[in-house]
């Protein structure tokens, strides 16, 4: 089927995500951030922004706009560790599953991967985010300590 959907919801939050890459690629920065505002997934698609305005701000020339450009980028990423701390002070049960989120858009990235891609170390340093990592390194081993007289040994 490609890129044309018949499910009208899908359709119109790809729609809400290709408006707000539009509005950042014409530097309407306000707009894109009411668009963000709507979108199904506000972490992944403000890491996803963050990632593609700091990439972009490689071909940008003049020195203000440069500077500007950048911290749209800094600004983007700051909401999505801004909405993640919130998400995990509320729910952090909640916080996890936003973290371990799977979307067909962002080609069935984590927010952590999207982090990762972009190297955003301040969102991959937030508490939420090591916790995930080492839920998902160490999965379900836990140490425990086996009592043999007088010695202990980790097992």
């Amino acid at each position: 089927m490609g890129m044309y959907t018949s499910d009208p919801t899908t359709a119109e939050r790809k729609a809400k995500v290709l408006l707000t890459f539009w509005a950042t690629f014409t530097n309407r920065i306000i707009l894109a951030k009411t668009l963000w505002k709507h979108a199904d997934q506000p972490i992944h698609l403000a890491l996803v922004l963050s990632m593609m305005i700091e990439r972009l701000s490689f071909y940008v020339n003049e020195t203000s706009l440069k500077a500007e450009v950048e911290e749209s980028s800094r600004e983007f990423a700051e909401i999505a560790t801004s909405m993640l701390d919130a998400c995990y002070e509320d729910d952090p049960d909640r916080a996890f599953d936003v973290l371990n989120e799977e979307s067909p858009e962002w080609t069935y990235s984590t927010a952590v991967d999207i982090a990762a891609q972009a190297q955003n170390k301040r969102f991959l340093s937030h508490i939420c985010c090591q916790k995930w990592l080492t839920n998902e390194f160490f999965g379900k081993i836990k140490i425990r300590d086996l009592s043999w007289g007088i010695f202990t040994v980790p097992t």
